[in-house]
C-alpha cells in the first residue's frame, strides 16, 4: 500500500519546479536472487525488490516520506508465534535490518513497513541451530527467540553439548530479563539482582546442573517475587542421586523437579552432579520463562 504523500520528499518538490505533472514508475523483481540471508536468518518468502523512479527525470528514487506497507504471504504461518517472524530490508552499508512488522494470521501474511525503496523479505532471525540438534532443544530456542534476542550466543558457533560457566548462564539470563551487561560488570549486576550471592561465584570453571538450577530459581524469584519451597516429595523422593546435589542447592533442585523445569530419567536418577550443557540450559530457561508467565 502506497499512502498519499509517500513520495513528497525534497527531490519531489525540486522536480515540481520544472514540471507540475510528475509520473512515477514502479518496478518489482521477485525473487531478487542476488540477496542472500545473513548467517542468523532463515528466509520464509522470496526477496522482493521495489524500484521507483520519475518518468520525467533520470535516476531512481532512493528516499520516501512515508513507509510503504508491504504484505508478504507466508506458508504455515500458524507454526510461528506473534513476533517470531519479521520483515527485513537491506542496506548496502549495514546489511539486513528489521522493519516494523505485524503478523496477520487470518490472511497468512506478515506485514512490513518498508522505509525506503529496495528489498524486503519475511524471515526468522536469531540463533539457528543445525538440524542435528535435538528437536526439543530447537523448539525451546524458537519459543525463547520469538520474544527475546539471545545476544550472548548470537553470531557464534552453536554447540548444544558445550559445557557452561556461571558467566555463560548469567549472560543468557540477562538476555531475557532483558538488561544490559558486559564481561566486567555482569557479576556485580547479578549480585544486585539476587541471582548469585557474591561476585566470587563467577569463574571460568564449568558448573553443574544443581548450581545452574540454583541460579534459575533465583531468576524465578526475581521475576515472580514468590518463594520457591519444595512441598511435593512424591515427585522427587524416589531419585536416589539427590544426595549428590550440593546441600545449598538441593531445595532449589527439588522445587525445579516439582515445577517441571528439570526432569529425571524414567527410573531413579536426576543428575544434579552432571555438568550442565548449553542445550539443556536453554530448555531449563524456556521452562522457567513459561513458569514465570513470560512466554
Amino acid at each position: 500500500t502506497i499512502r498519499p504523500g509517500t513520495f513528497q520528499t525534497d527531490e519531489y518538490y525540486r522536480m515540481r519546479t520544472y514540471n507540475d505533472n510528475l509520473d512515477f514508475r514502479l518496478e518489482t523483481v521477485s525473487p531478487a536472487s542476488q540477496y542472500k540471508p545473513a548467517s542468523t536468518m532463515q528466509f520464509k518468502t522470496a526477496v522482493t525488490e521495489f524500484k521507483f523512479s520519475f518518468l520525467q527525470g533520470s535516476g531512481q528514487i532512493n528516499k520516501i516520506n512515508i513507509p510503504i506497507r508491504v504484505e508478504l504471504p507466508v506458508a504455515g504461518i500458524n507454526d510461528y508465534v506473534q513476533g517470531q517472524l519479521g520483515t527485513y530490508s537491506y542496506s548496502a552499508s549495514n546489511g539486513w535490518y528489521r522493519l516494523p512488522t505485524v503478523t496477520d494470521y487470518s490472511l497468512s501474511r506478515v506485514i512490513g513497513e518498508l522505509d525506503r525503496p529496495g528489498a524486503i523479505v519475511a524471515a526468522a532471525e536469531g540463533v539457528l541451530p543445525p538440524l542435528s540438534v535435538p528437536t526439543y532443544i530447537r523448539e525451546s530456542m524458537e519459543r525463547i527467540q520469538a520474544i527475546y534476542e539471545l545476544k550472548s550466543i548470537k553470531n557464534k558457533p552453536f554447540n548444544h553439548n558445550a559445557s557452561m560457566t556461571q558467566k555463560d548462564i548469567l549472560k543468557l539470563i540477562f538476555d531475557v530479563i532483558p538488561a544490559s551487561y558486559n564481561d566486567y560488570d555482569i557479576a556485580e549486576k547479578a549480585v544486585g539482582a539476587g541471582l548469585i550471592q557474591n561476585a566470587g561465584e563467577v569463574t571460568d570453571s564449568y558448573i553443574r546442573r544443581d548450581k545452574a538450577i540454583n541460579t534459575l530459581i533465583s531468576f524465578y524469584k526475581f521475576k515472580t517475587r514468590e518463594k520457591a519451597i519444595p512441598s511435593k516429595p512424591g515427585i522427587w523422593s524416589h531419585y536416589t542421586d539427590l544426595s549428590k546435589a550440593d546441600p545449598s542447592y538441593v531445595n532449589d533442585y527439588k522445587f525445579a523437579l516439582e515445577m517441571g523445569i528439570i526432569q529425571g530419567n524414567a527410573a531413579d536418577l536426576s543428575y544434579p552432579d552432571r555438568l550442565v550443557t548449553l542445550g539443556d540450559f536453554l530448555v531449563f530457561l524456556e521452562r522457567t520463562l513459561r513458569l514465570c508467565g513470560e512466554i
